[in-house]
């Protein structure tokens, strides 16, 4: 009895889902405006009566076959129904190429760039387009992948990482400021090759008047300073991605 109370109220919390999330849904002939409430009995009624089948399964997700989704771009989500989503930022090369710097590390398969304190042209440049998905009302959040490339053998090791970023629209002045942000990860005693994480929180509306906006480009120079107990050898940087909290799919144009 408990794991069907369970299992209909995690029903009960996917059709709410359903009906903040999407415009309609069109069953066969009928569509369902889902600006009106309907309760599990009533969502599933309509979906037998038109010979749709649909069925929790044993955690909890309720399938449904034959459904399809129509309404004009884009479909919003609203509370729990908003979800993140990831894009990995272009990472600029010519500077890589130019100055060989930071070094390229092969380690198997992976490719990293070795990150030591300081130093000329020691540093990565990022760049990726806000996505039209993207609510505009919350922090935009980046982390970055790397490995150790030495053993570390004491407790407060940690590794330091600034972050620069600034953002720019179409009809913009690209400016020469930006805002820094820094992240230090405590690795303590790991073993040689060990994979960290390091995170950063983008403040979408740190500039007052000026905050981001879908379609703005973000610019990131991402650098090693010292940290409170600086490791031994460098951090291999592997993987930088963004991350966004979405409210909405698909654009009503190309743009």
């Amino acid at each position: 009895m408990v794991e069907k109370r369970k299992g209909q109220a995690i029903i009960d919390t996917i059709v709410r889902v359903f009906v903040i999330a999407l415009v309609a849904i069109v069953l066969g002939s009928l569509m369902i405006n889902l600006g009106r409430q309907l309760t599990v009995s009533q969502y599933l009624s309509y979906l037998s009566d038109y010979g749709y089948i649909a069925y929790a399964d044993n955690q909890g997700v309720l399938h449904v076959t034959g459904l399809s989704i129509s309404g004009s771009p884009p479909l919003e989500l609203t509370g729990d129904a908003k979800s993140w989503i990831e894009f990995r930022p272009d990472l600029d090369p010519t500077k890589l190429a130019v100055n060989a710097k930071p070094t390229p590390v092969v380690r198997g398969v992976g490719l990293g760039y070795s990150l030591p304190v300081g130093g000329a042209d020691e540093e990565l440049f990022y760049n990726i387009c806000v996505p039209g998905r993207w609510d505009g009302e919350s922090d935009i959040h980046m982390h970055v992948h790397s490995w150790l490339d030495n053993a570390q053998d004491e407790a407060t090791d940690a590794v330091k990482l600034k972050l620069e970023w600034q953002h720019v629209g179409v009809g913009d002045v690209v400016p020469a400021t930006n805002t820094t942000v820094v992240s230090e990860e405590v690795v303590g005693v790991v073993a040689q090759y060990m994979a960290i994480q390091s995170d950063f929180v983008i403040d979408y509306d740190i500039d007052i008047g000026n905050p981001i906006e879908v379609d703005d480009i973000l610019f990131f120079r991402l650098t090693r300073i010292a940290s409170s107990h600086e490791i031994v050898g460098e951090p291999v940087i592997m993987h930088a991605g963004v991350i966004f909290k979405c409210d909405k799919y698909g654009n009503p144009t190309y743009e």
